[in-house]
């Protein structure tokens, strides 16, 4: 089963896929602006790449999170918020760099 959710205010690109072993994995951009918070009120506000390992009912085994090296703190921010909620989810970081985030062609 795949299923893809694209949220283009954030150029969030999220793929969920189960393989054959049915462990749930997701490859997704973390999201500059939506995924964005460091103090204690970004857990009061929706941050759509945490928000997937919160659903008690949708267990992921792992997350690989496609990051822009300009912001490791996010990435950090999110890895170890990841791992508070779900810490059953093993997390991926994967710098990559894309010219034009919105360049879909």
């Amino acid at each position: 089963m795949i299923c893809c959710y694209l949220h283009l205010n954030d150029f969030a690109v999220q793929l969920f896929r189960t393989n054959i072993n049915r462990q749930k994995q997701f490859i997704g951009f973390i999201g500059t602006q939506l995924d964005s918070g460091s103090s204690a009120g970004r857990w009061e506000k929706w941050r759509p790449t945490v928000s997937l390992v919160q659903h008690e009912a949708l267990v992921i085994d792992r997350m690989v999170l496609l990051y822009d090296p300009k912001y490791p703190k996010l990435r950090d921010i999110i890895r170890d918020d990841i791992a508070a909620v779900s810490p059953e989810t093993e997390v991926k970081p994967v710098e990559i760099t894309i010219a034009d985030p919105w360049d879909f062609g």
